[in-house]
This record gives C-alpha cells, structure tokens and sequence, in this order.
C-alpha cells in the first residue's frame, strides 16, 4: 500500500478527511480513479490530478463530502443513537458511526484519445471510520474519546455536565464509541460510603469498531430489559433505597471490571410536573437530554389572508334580506398556517449554558410528550448563555413544536 497520509481514526466527517497516494509508474500517468466506499457500498465516483511528481506521482483525496452525506443525521429518519424509551438495552449506531475505505487505480490516456486504467494499479486503503462531531480548528482530533484515550479515561460522546440530576421517569441515552470496550457499570449508593454494583455485557467482541448508546437513566434501569447479560450483581427493582448512582464503561476479564472511561455521577431528585424534557443530537454525535423547568410559555402563531366576501341580497323586501335565508359569512381567513410554540426561559450556569447552547444548532431534536419523542426544532435565533460577574444567565429557546394543517376553503 502506498497511501503516505490517511485520515485520523476514528475521525469527523464535518472536517477535511484526506488521503494521499503516492505512485510509482513507468507510465505517463494523468489522473487517478477513486473510489469512495460507505458502510461497504460504492457511493462516489471521481478523478483526481496529481498534485506533484516528486519522488513519484502524489494525489491528495479529500473524502469527507461523501462520508457526511451518508451518515446520521437524516432528514427523514430518526437516529439510533434516539433509543426506545423505557428500554435497558445496548444499542448499536451504524447510522452514525460509519465505515469507509477509498480504492485508487491509474489512469493513462491511450492512442485513441480515452483515458483507461493501467493494469495491476488498484489500491486500496484501511477501513476507517467517520463520526458527525463538531470540532474546532484548534481542537480536532477524537483522540479522548477513543481507547485508549491520550487524556486518561475515555470520555463519553457528549459535552454534557458531569453531575447530572435526574427523576425516576427520566430516559437519560449515553454513546461512547466501543472498541476495547465489553461492559458498563453501575453503582448505586445508599450513602456516600455505601454502594451496590451492577455490571452488564455491551459486546462480545471488544476489538470490533462500533459504536453503544444505553439507556442509563431511572426509567431504563427499572424498565425492560431485552438481550442484556449481568456479569455481577442484579437489576435493582426500585431506587428507593438509593441517593444516586455513577455509570462508567470499561473491560471485563477473570471476574473483574476495569474502568476505562470517565465515570458518571447520577443524582436522584424529585419530578418537575410543568417541566419539558428535550432529546438532541449534541455536538459529539452522541444524545444529548435536559429536562427546562424555568419558565415555559406555550403559545399558537398562525398566519393567513384576511378576506371580505359581500354577501347576496333580496332587495324588493322590506327590509332587505339576505338571499338565501341561512346568512353568508362575509368575512374569511385562507392560507393558514399555525404553529404551536413552547417560549422556554431557564436561568443557567455558565457550564449548563455553554452546553445548552448545542441545543440550538443541533440538526435532530425531539421533545417528550406523553412518553413518546415527537420531533421538533429550535426557531433561529440567538440567546445569552453567560453573563460575566454573575452567577447565572438566562438562556431562552423558541421550540416549535408542531405545524398544523388547516381546513382550506
């Protein structure tokens, strides 16, 4: 293989993911075929000029294009990483985390004037994988989100608060990309000194590239539980007895668990009965969840075309009437469009706001009515999220919930 440069594994497909090739050839080589494999299938096609003929023939390929139209999100289709509520279950991301590798031949231009592929030129690259995480130029690489992590415990795939407080009818999703990675952990605490242990199987196959979402929320652990293996201790039948609980992923081998990533701490507190939870894909690739208990205005805006229609009159009565005798209307409204809007105004540290903010450039948002995701979206618009020299600022969002469809004349 002569690739001298491949893209970071794993990396993000909303920045540069470039090969390049280097080739040797006693041809007069003019252009490269390439080809652009997505989750094992061939999705582009194109020819690329060598960019220097030092040492040989070099070709720079940036494939990223290709690799972010064919992952998650989806205008149409709900992500996986947006797991079944009430559901203890590991889920697979295929959608989100995708496999690509890029297969490169030679090309020369023949007597007749038509470019054809020099025999025995193919070459094709590792299979590497791409994540729709935003990441700064200055801070690029995926490197502590992937084990081993250069920083120390892997990191989960979100930019949420460590602490996290949630209530018994909570669904709370976490994604952490898999490899080296076969079990998770839970301990749950009766007091600070004091916990009981839980640990499950995610995968059977720790070396495999992939990608686990789990529900690790209140409503997951005492909800269903389809195809999970408990490797110690049992799935607790109430938390009750419980004050929090912390949640953490890493290797079990001979009986024992290691931790490889960050651990979670999960505070149990009482329920908001006017609150509003929101799911959305944050900034990692991963879930992300709040549950807003500030102020909450539902409101209905509508548009539509005012209009007048004179209605028809008997004239030789005396008075006049209308014709027929059931009245006209008179006055209409046409081309109406309404919204429902929830106006959300929460007070927030600059920690929570920093995070919050991804809520409002996230492609994929969804908010819990009745037990179920009903999808939804942020208005464009802009909102404080830090305010210097005090302790909290006010972050508000314009949620639309729903277009309804009116009756049309």
């Amino acid at each position: 293989m002569s690739y001298l440069y491949e893209p970071r594994q794993p990396s993000t497909c909303y920045r540069s993911q470039v090969f390049q090739n280097q080739r040797t050839s006693t041809a007069d080589v003019e252009t490269l075929l390439c080809e652009v494999y997505v989750s094992g299938a061939l999705q582009a096609t194109y020819r690329k000029p060598y960019t220097s003929t030092a040492g040989g023939y070099k070709f720079d390929i940036d494939v990223q294009t290709i690799t972010a139209r064919n992952s998650a999100p989806y205008a149409t289709d709900q992500s996986s990483i947006f797991q079944i509520m009430d559901v203890f279950t590991v889920g697979v991301n295929t959608d989100v985390y995708v496999p690509y590798y890029l297969t490169t031949t030679l090309e020369i231009r023949n007597a007749d004037g038509y470019l054809e592929e020099v025999a025995g030129s193919e070459e094709t690259s590792s299979t590497l994988y791409s994540l729709p995480a935003i990441r700064s130029l200055y801070d690029m690489p995926l490197n502590e989100y992937y084990q081993p992590s250069a920083t120390g415990d892997m990191r989960f795939l979100s930019n949420a608060p460590t602490s996290q407080f949630v209530s018994i009818d909570d669904n709370y999703f976490i994604s952490w990309l898999a490899r080296g990675i076969n079990a998770a952990k839970f301990t749950f605490f009766e007091s600070p000194s004091v916990g009981t242990a839980l640990i499950i199987r995610t995968t059977v196959t720790p070396t495999a590239e992939a990608m686990h979402t789990l529900g690790v929320g209140p409503a997951n652990l005492l909800g269903t539980t389809p195809g999970i293996t408990i490797l110690q201790g049992a799935m607790p039948t109430s938390l009750d007895a419980y004050t929090h609980y912390t949640f953490s992923v890493g290797t079990w081998a001979d009986a024992e668990f290691t931790r490889e990533s960050e651990e979670l701490p999960f505070t149990l507190a009482p329920a908001c009965n006017w609150g509003q939870r929101l799911y959305w894909m944050g900034a990692m690739g991963g879930p992300e969840q709040y549950t807003f208990k500030g102020k909450i205005v539902k409101k209905q805006t509508d548009t539509g075309n005012v209009g007048e229609l004179s209605p028809v009159w008997t004239e030789v009565q005396d008075p006049p009437v209308q014709e027929p005798l059931t009245p006209a209307r008179g006055i209409i409204k046409t081309d109406i469009n309404t919204r429902i809007e929830y106006e959300i105004r929460e007070p927030v540290t600059p920690e929570f706001g920093a995070w919050l903010r991804t809520l409002r450039k996230s492609p994929e948002v969804y908010i819990e009515i009745d037990g179920q995701y009903h999808a939804c979206t942020i208005a464009p618009g802009n909102t404080e999220y830090e305010r210097s020299r005090e302790a909290n600022a006010e972050i508000q969002l314009t949620v639309i919930v729903e277009n309804e469809s009116s009756q049309e004349l």
